[in-house]
């Protein structure tokens, strides 16, 4: 039986972070810690469900449906924002690879026309949030959760760009060092990992189509639930 005990987690945080639109659940970030364990580990699946059905959280059961108890991550403070404009060019090589392999299907596609139509190279902006340290909370197992943020680098979008990536802590003689961030037992997790998508309604949310639990990276299985404002 997993302990299952309120904890506060925090990050410190060396870089801007990029937030996802629809904010970053922490059993979201676990659960794709726990797919790039079981890479790690050499492990072959061709369905995440196992593997994010047993998360180190305790589950919240409401309105015929469930969710992981573990909140949205969020800054402690933002010191500041901006906007970034970034241009994307189209990968045409990987693209004619895909085609040749059948993964683009369709009508041939005999060139690639990278000024206009669906394959032109891309030009946007996107808001980085100045932070020096995130925090989630949530209803689980310590150890198991403190061993999986270990793989855990960046927090938020567009880490290969380098935003939100976790600060190190230096080495000294009772600190071997690694990733900045804290894991501890802390009582106002036991109403505050409700910051988050929930299955029910509660006062102050709004109805939104979301996932409740991981893979939200994925687009469909969005339902009907309540998120707060």
């Amino acid at each position: 039986m997993m302990d299952a005990i309120p904890l506060r987690i925090e990050w410190n945080i060396a870089t801007p972070w990029c937030a996802p639109a629809f904010g970053l659940h922490l059993d979201g970030l676990i659960g794709h810690a726990v797919i790039q364990e079981a890479e790690r580990d050499g492990r072959v699946f061709t369905s995440y469900d196992d593997l994010l059905n047993t998360l180190p959280f305790e589950r919240h059961d409401a309105n015929g449906d469930w969710c992981w108890k573990a909140s949205l991550v969020t800054p402690l403070a933002v010191r500041g924002s901006e906007r970034v404009y970034m241009t994307a060019k189209t990968a045409t090589q990987s693209m004619a690879g895909a085609m040749v392999d059948g993964l683009i299907t369709g009508r041939p596609i005999k060139s690639i026309d990278t000024v206009r139509g669906a394959f032109k190279n891309d030009a946007f902006w996107y808001t980085i949030e100045h932070v020096d340290q995130l925090h989630a909370w949530c209803i689980g197992d310590p150890e198991r959760i403190t061993e999986l943020l270990a793989l855990v680098t960046h927090v938020g979008k567009r880490a290969r760009l380098d935003h939100g990536r976790i600060a190190l802590r230096e080495q000294t003689d009772a600190d071997e060092g690694g990733l900045d961030y804290s894991v501890v037992e802390d009582p106002l997790a036991l109403d505050l990992w409700k910051r988050r998508c929930m299955p029910e309604a509660v006062a102050g949310y709004a109805p939104v189509q979301s996932r409740l639990r991981p893979p939200y990276w994925q687009g469909e299985g969005a339902v009907v639930c309540w998120r707060p404002v």
